[in-house]
């Protein structure tokens, strides 16, 4: 109980999982806090009997071992078997109702799409079973939570345990077994005619086949294939990518239980990204998954063991898939750095938008994450230097830095480098030690920071042709045999930026683009960033990122309106917008105000 008590809490730290992330839709959290209290469950041996004799017949009442994650602790859910079909047994709880045609729709539904296409993906659970019966068991329950007082509910959960015979449970297990391969989906309040529900016994039952082909995998990678799972059966994205808007420095490898959201559409666009990177059609889908789940490594170990017969590596993926979450465009160019097109309106915000330079800029970055540092390419700028410095922490860690110059009104990389020389400042000394904030002016602190060690690396890049933004992308980079476990307990890592401008055109180049091609992304997340504002939990997640876009687009108008020459695409949208943009409607009068007085 002790451990119940120790993990429960991240259960009701998070908000809708197929669904935006108001605080009165569902959450998926069971299966990771059951799978964290399962850790120490003893191998599955593959094809050994070990079954108990069941013959179900349908009106059987069954008393069923549920969680309530409410009260922290197990109890017994009376549940009739209602229906069966060819891959299922349904049970309903004792006391609830559901018309039978909704019965016939979801067993249709499952014995026609959700476990041929998960089982077809993912591979197969055990075939016939610890319960001698090749069909699954799905309890169909209200769920106990907490869902009236907090608004968050839990809407299914698979029990690793119910894989385990009683005798096989060590003694002082917080878990309890059932006896069966089995599923459980919330009816109160979820809603067991929507794509939401298919979508969560979907996800559900990858877990289950999962945990039958490899016990051991993180929880990182298991998910990212369950988010998969609702998307091969029809039931299109999951609606958490919005969190990861939200908290854009977020780590793929860690499962923190205080941004579990955000870590759901993290990992889904992951595997997405993968997916459509790696597969042309559902042939190389199926073989790509089903290696993934059958491998018998961690992680980013079984990544890097499929990415190296494809021809690349986990590392030269993840920063592509950085580069590609602050890029993403419609018809972006090359297309390696999209997410395709029915995501185009996805992007993820800066962490800060700069259009002077000389500046510095400090912040940390999370291991496994990254930050956006956006620069507006001054008129006529013709190379740039970037020195970075980072500190390298207990990991010990390490950091990537890709500046990705971009022309914004095309959609269009123009060029990609790498700050290449990054190395610690004290190699094998581990007596001398440099703040990361070292060198450089102004670096006064009270109290001042424990010393640290530091690598650092610069680099100076011509301006190519046509560029009017610089991305530049922070990459926290760590061991690749760390757990994701241990990963979510390890903080950011702290780095600093310098840039300026170290060669400028003879005579000035004509003005930048304005942001128009990107009007509409930036402004969802202004929207989406500015609401998280008003609650105090999100305000200092959501505040970097809000200062950060608020910043491009008040640049943006800056430029519309001193150009009379030059389209007001930006300023006309804002006219015809919400109050949402009131205080960006305000900065458009006292630059008009301004621009008519200097007149």
């Amino acid at each position: 109980m002790q451990k119940i008590n120790q993990l429960i809490i991240a259960i009701f730290l998070v908000a809708g999982i197929f669904s935006g992330a108001s605080a009165s839709e569902p959450t998926l959290t069971g299966t990771h806090l059951l799978d964290s209290m399962g850790r120490n469950l003893p191998a599955l041996r593959q094809g050994q009997v070990r079954r108990v004799r069941n013959n179900f017949q349908l009106g059987d009442l069954h008393n069923f071992k549920t969680f309530n994650f409410a009260a922290k602790k197990w109890e017994e859910t009376p549940a009739r078997l209602v229906k069966a079909g060819e891959h299922i047994c349904l049970y309903l709880e004792e006391g609830q109702t559901v018309e039978e045609t909704i019965l016939d729709g979801l067993i249709k539904e499952f014995d026609s799409v959700i476990y041929p296409t998960t089982a077809k993906y993912f591979g197969n659970e055990a075939r016939p079973g610890i319960d001698g019966d090749s069909r699954l068991t799905v309890l169909l329950m209200d769920i106990r939570d907490d869902a009236e007082t907090s608004g968050v509910y839990t809407s299914g959960y698979f029990n690793r345990a119910d894989c385990y015979l009683p005798a096989e449970i060590p003694a002082g297990s917080d878990l309890q077994s059932n006896c069966r391969e089995m599923l459980y989906a919330d009816i109160n309040p979820s809603d067991i005619t929507s794509k939401e529900f298919y979508a969560t016994i979907a996800h559900e039952l990858q877990h289950l086949i999962h945990f039958f082909h490899d016990q051991k995998e993180y929880d990182w990678l298991n998910e990212g294939c369950s988010q998969m799972a609702p998307w091969l059966c029809g039931y299109g994205h999951p609606r958490q990518i919005s969190a990861w808007q939200k908290t854009p420095d977020n780590s793929l490898l860690a499962w923190a239980p205080w941004q579990q959201v955000a870590n759901y559409g993290q990992v889904y666009l992951w595997s997405y990204y993968v997916m459509n990177k790696f597969c042309s059609d559902a042939g190389e889908r199926v073989k790509f998954f089903r290696e993934l789940v059958a491998d018998q490594d961690q992680g980013m170990a079984s990544y890097d063991k499929l990415f190296k017969a494809r021809g690349t590596t986990f590392e030269a993926l993840f920063n592509n898939f950085c580069i590609s979450s602050f890029i993403n465009r419609k018809d972006v160019k090359p297309a390696l750095l999209s997410f395709g097109e029915d995501l185009a309106g996805f992007q993820l915000p800066a962490t800060t938008f700069i259009d002077r330079l000389p500046t510095t800029y400090r912040n940390n970055v999370s291991i496994w994450g990254a930050d956006l540092v956006k620069v507006a390419i001054q008129s006529g700028a013709a190379e740039i230097k970037v020195g970075f410095a980072g500190d390298l922490n207990s990991l010990p860690n390490a950091f990537s830095v890709a500046l990705v110059f971009f022309n914004e009104s095309e959609a269009k990389v123009c060029q990609i480098s790498y700050i290449d020389n990054i190395k610690s400042t004290t190699p094998n000394r581990p007596a001398h030690t440099a703040r990361v904030m070292l060198p450089g002016q102004g670096d006064d602190y009270y109290p001042p920071p424990p010393p640290v060690k530091t690598q650092m690396g610069d680099i100076t890049a011509k301006v190519p042709a046509g560029s009017d933004m610089l991305y530049l992308v922070i990459m926290g980079k760590g061991p690749a045999d760390l757990p994701d476990s241990m990963l979510s307990w390890s903080g950011k890592a702290t780095y600093r930026i310098d840039i300026e401008v170290t060669a400028s055109h003879p005579a000035p180049a004509a003005a930048a683009p304005t942001v128009v091609a990107n009007a509409a992304a930036l402004l969802d997340n202004y929207v989406a960033l500015k609401a998280d504002l008003q609650s105090a939990a999100a305000y200092e997640e959501t505040h970097a990122a809000f200062t950060a876009v608020e910043a491009e687009l008040k640049a943006a108008l800056k430029a519309e309106l001193a150009d009379n020459g030059r389209e007001k695409k930006l300023f006309e949208i804002l006219q015809t917008g919400s109050e949402d943009f009131a205080e960006l409607k305000a900065f458009c009068a006292e630059v008009q105000n301004f621009n008519h007085l200097h007149h």
